[in-house]
């Protein structure tokens, strides 16, 4: 997986992209987190709505 980030220092945020493959799962795969409690994730090879992620340790 490879990931980028950028700091929105006049939003006060920062968002981190990162995409590619995950162990374990078919599909190319990305997740997005701009705020510190939740992030979004999906098989962006499959059609679909993205899962949302919340409550996690960054």
């Amino acid at each position: 997986m490879i990931c980028a980030s950028n700091d929105y220092s006049e939003r006060q945020y920062a968002r981190i992209d990162c995409s590619g493959s995950l162990p374990g799962k078919p599909g190319q795969w990305q997740i997005v987190a701009e705020l510190r409690s939740a992030a979004t994730m999906k098989d962006i090879t499959a059609p679909g709505p993205c899962w949302n992620i919340r409550n996690w340790d960054i």
